[in-house]
């Protein structure tokens, strides 16, 4: 069952601590979410990205703890990996006229060769990209 959050905006000078114990990047993929308890798929945007987990947008509301199939693609060439995981919160913006709704889910099952092919795609991520100099 879906729930509404409250959001709360913390004081100013209030200071928030980070629970991700790996880092995030902020980066804008194309998605695909397997709802293996109700075995419907939904497309959505990730916001953030990270090898533990990572911060979506959707037009569909995420319950809190479904399982989820995550299919990501990390080359522009097609490539993709698939990761289990785990809806850890899901908000919607009731004054969205487009009916968004943000969430995050928590990486739970993950090959070692996916995996790898996360950690390599988020250390590139970090890595500043050349400009080829305009002759």
């Amino acid at each position: 069952m879906f729930e509404w959050k409250n959001v709360v905006v913390p004081p100013e000078g209030h200071k928030t601590f980070e629970r991700r114990a790996t880092q995030r990047f902020r980066v804008g993929l194309k998605v695909t979410l397997v709802r293996l308890n109700q075995g419907k798929v939904c497309r959505c945007l990730t916001e953030d990205l990270s090898a533990g987990g990572l911060r979506f947008l959707s037009s569909v509301p995420l319950a809190l703890g479904e399982t989820i199939e995550v299919t990501l693609p990390l080359d522009v060439d097609g490539q993709y990996i698939t990761i289990g995981g785990r809806v850890t919160w899901c908000r919607g913006t009731p004054e969205s006229p487009l009916g968004v709704y943000e969430g995050g889910i928590a990486f739970t099952r993950i090959s070692a060769r996916s995996h790898a092919r996360l950690t390599r795609f988020l250390a590139e991520l970090q890595t500043p990209q050349v400009a080829e100099a305009e002759a």
